[in-house]
């Protein structure tokens, strides 16, 4: 599963009359009393938003629908009718629009409940952009596994494993020619799995690629890799090839936060730095929301901790940090928004990227937001 295309199909839902429901669950429990207070926040808030809604009998058909299915599957795991080894689960339902959308991961994300016209994106980005999706390609003289994984969660693993010939005894040049015949069969065994991996790179251009092996293998490997595909390799480690798939993941994932946070003080810094040259690039909430409204945003940066509301025209849907009358760009009616909850989805409609910064001191200064842009 390609995490990134989700959220971008998530993002292109339009807005709906109905009731969006989005639940955010942290499923990993250790004892009963954790599986009670999940089942009693589910309850509660599910009661409070049919409370709320006071609209037409469609209106409210919807969402008792969407409540009673939540409720069966809320109930369904917490009676371990499904696999435990994922620790969170993200719930999209809007009966309505026949949208009833299920993510699992395996790193927790935090209890939230929202009701709204469209699904909530900033805890499944965040989660998202904290564990990038990545293939881990294990290289070992005449076997290879492949992972797929998505989330901190193997979703895909695959196994090569080719023919090289064992030790020859004899010495002198049939010994010579024997060791060439060995060398070939790794180099036809390495080549296969190199085109194994350029095909799934070209399939889904996977951001960050991770090699586990021995140094000179990989080295050999490496070579038989086109630029396009080393470029995304974020590094290697050694490990033996009989080590189970869920420590592998494990280490995988230990690797790339490690690669993550060095990218993410180098990219505050470039967006600071550009911004302040006059570059291409913005920082600071007005500036940075003048940019999205213009389309010009590559890349936003913010800060994950951002509780800003604002206002987005019905219409048009740009967006603002001061509430005028109505829009200033088109004279439409405007609504009350979460600012940042927008802010990503404007983004990610357009194919930009969004990286969630978690308490960046110099981000801060700028009101914990700012943007490479595509344009001056």
């Amino acid at each position: 599963m390609d995490i990134k295309k989700e959220i971008r199909k998530l993002a292109k839902i339009p807005e709906t009359d109905y009731p969006f429901l989005s639940l955010y669950l942290n499923t990993k429990w250790e004892d009963e009393k954790q599986r009670g207070r999940v089942r009693l926040f589910v309850k509660n808030e599910l009661k409070e938003a049919q409370k709320s809604i006071k609209e037409e009998e469609k209106i409210r058909k919807s969402l008792q629908n969407d409540s009673e299915k939540v409720q069966r599957y809320i109930e369904g795991l917490l009676h371990r009718a499904y696999d435990e080894r994922f620790k969170g689960i993200a719930i999209f339902a809007c009966s309505g629009i026949r949208a009833f959308i299920i993510y699992r991961s395996s790193i927790p994300f935090e209890n939230q409940f929202t009701i709204s016209s469209k699904p909530s994106l900033r805890q499944l980005v965040q989660i998202s952009d904290e564990n990038k999706s990545a293939i881990a390609v294990m290289v070992d003289t005449d076997r290879a596994k492949i992972f797929e994984m998505s989330l901190g969660e193997i979703h895909l693993e695959s196994q090569i494993e080719s023919y090289v010939p064992g030790r020859h005894e004899q010495g002198g040049w049939s010994q010579m020619r024997f060791q060439r015949h060995i060398r070939e069969h790794m180099h036809q065994h390495h080549k296969g799995v190199a085109e194994q991996l350029i095909k799934l790179f070209d399939e889904e251009r996977w951001e960050n690629i991770v090699l586990i092996g021995q140094e000179h293998i990989l080295a050999s490997f490496r070579a038989l890799l086109p630029e396009r595909v080393r470029d995304k390799i974020k590094g290697d480690f050694p490990a033996k090839f009989e080590e189970e798939s869920s420590n592998l993941a494990e280490k995988v994932i230990e690797y790339l936060h490690g690669e993550y946070f060095k990218e993410e003080h180098t990219i505050v810094e470039e967006v600071i730095e550009t911004a302040l040259a006059r570059g291409a690039a913005a920082v600071g909430l007005r500036d940075t929301i003048e940019a999205i409204n213009r389309g010009q945003v590559h890349r936003l940066i913010l800060d994950s901790d951002l509780k800003r509301q604002g206002w987005q025209c019905i219409k048009c849907l740009a967006l603002g940090d001061i509430t005028p009358l109505s829009c200033p760009f088109c004279n439409s009616a405007i609504e009350t928004v979460d600012l940042a909850e927008e802010m990503i989805r404007s983004v990610i409609n357009r194919d930009g990227e969004v990286d969630m910064i978690k308490h960046h001191p110099e981000l801060n200064k700028y009101e914990g937001v700012g943007a490479m842009l595509r344009f001056k």
